[in-house]
């Protein structure tokens, strides 16, 4: 008997699991060029103070997605040197849900605040059913 492998979303068979990932790839990919394309024609700001804020504010962000990619790299790290790799995941998540909230600061946007909670609980509860599993098998 060969392996058989049953490729399953919501119960359909195998060309959809290739279609489905495929059609929402296009949608986001579509999306982001209209969005790019309809940014394009916003007014630009050139007053000297718009510039420096500009240049402040992407200084603060390169500093935040640098801590960000450190935080990571030590997770990976640590996570396989302990011997921890099933964790990786979720410490990840949880590093991406943080760095919402200096973005937050800088930027003035308070849905920040509940993008950043979120993404930091979502992966808190994931882990607590994953253990929850890992103990009952």
């Amino acid at each position: 008997m060969g392996r058989h492998r049953d490729y399953r979303i919501a119960g359909l068979g195998y060309p959809y699991v290739l279609i489905l990932p495929t059609l929402i790839g296009g949608m986001l990919i579509a999306g982001g060029i209209s969005l790019l394309l309809k940014a394009k024609k916003l007014p630009t700001q050139t007053t000297v103070e718009a510039v420096t804020m500009k240049k402040k504010m992407g200084f603060w962000f390169n500093i935040i997605f640098i801590i960000q990619g450190i935080s990571i790299g030590i997770t990976i790290a640590l996570c396989n040197a302990l011997h921890q790799t099933h964790l990786i995941p979720f410490i990840i998540a949880i590093i991406v849900g943080l760095h919402f909230f200096p973005l937050a600061v800088l930027y003035q946007i308070r849905l920040y605040y509940v993008t950043g909670g979120l993404l930091c609980l979502i992966p808190c509860i994931a882990l607590h059913c994953y253990s929850v599993r890992l103990s009952f098998n």
